[in-house]
């Protein structure tokens, strides 16, 4: 029973910490502070916290596939960044961040698939 407490509090953590890069992210986003919004956002600081709980939880070889696997999931990133910048004026943010996310996974689900990661 304690160890399910304590792991719940764990993961109780990790989502604090997310959070607290995603607040970040929408106050400079709000402000129309584009840069600093996605510079917060991309900042390696959410990569970095998993690596570490993911080593802490699942050793090296954990890490590595984790690390490998942005190579995968790199090129639908920048895909769904390109369709929300050019489609947001057209078709307004809700549609492009459907597309844009869509296509994401769509074209993530393919190289894995495709590469059987």
């Amino acid at each position: 029973m304690k160890g399910e407490v304590l792991m719940i509090l764990k993961y109780f953590w990790y989502f604090i910490i997310g959070g607290i890069v995603v607040t970040f992210s929408i106050f400079f986003g709000s402000k129309g502070q584009g840069i600093w919004a996605a510079f917060v956002t991309q900042f390696p600081s959410i990569s970095v916290l998993a690596f570490y709980f993911i080593y802490k939880e699942g050793g090296n070889l954990s890490v590595i596939k984790y690390a490998k696997g942005f190579f995968y999931t790199l090129p639908p990133w920048i895909v769904y960044i390109l369709f929300v910048a050019f489609l947001c004026d057209k078709i307004g943010p809700l549609w492009s961040l459907f597309i844009g996310v869509g296509l994401y996974s769509v074209i993530t689900l393919i190289l894995i698939y495709v590469f059987h990661i």
